[in-house]
């Protein structure tokens, strides 16, 4: 019996949220961009990163400033094996930008 060859691609996608400085004063959070996939988790970060800094990365809440975001980075893992595609998701959390407050962090459930 002949072993066909399998390869594992993946992809790299986000979501979360942001927190910033609101118009009318104080800090609030809203949900930021869905960002993906990607062909590696970097090429996700610099997105999310230089959208953060450039006052985007929210998803249309507009915020007088965004201090930082806390996103989930999924990578999905995809191998075709004798003809079949088999997925396996993994994830984990990322903080860019300021770090929130050990309040704000409570309040994040992060």
């Amino acid at each position: 019996m002949k072993r066909e060859s399998s390869e594992i691609k993946k992809t790299y996608s986000s979501s979360g949220i942001v927190y910033g400085k609101l118009w009318e004063g104080g800090k609030g959070t809203y949900p930021a961009q869905n960002l993906g996939p990607h062909n590696s988790k970097e090429e996700l970060l610099e997105e999310a990163k230089k959208l953060l800094y450039d006052n985007l990365l929210d998803d249309g809440m507009g915020f007088e400033q965004l201090l930082g975001a806390t996103l989930r980075i999924t990578t999905l893992e995809t191998v075709i094996v004798n003809g079949k595609e088999y997925y396996r998701e993994t994830s984990e959390i990322e903080v860019i930008g300021d770090t929130p407050h050990e309040l704000t962090k409570e309040f994040l459930n992060i």
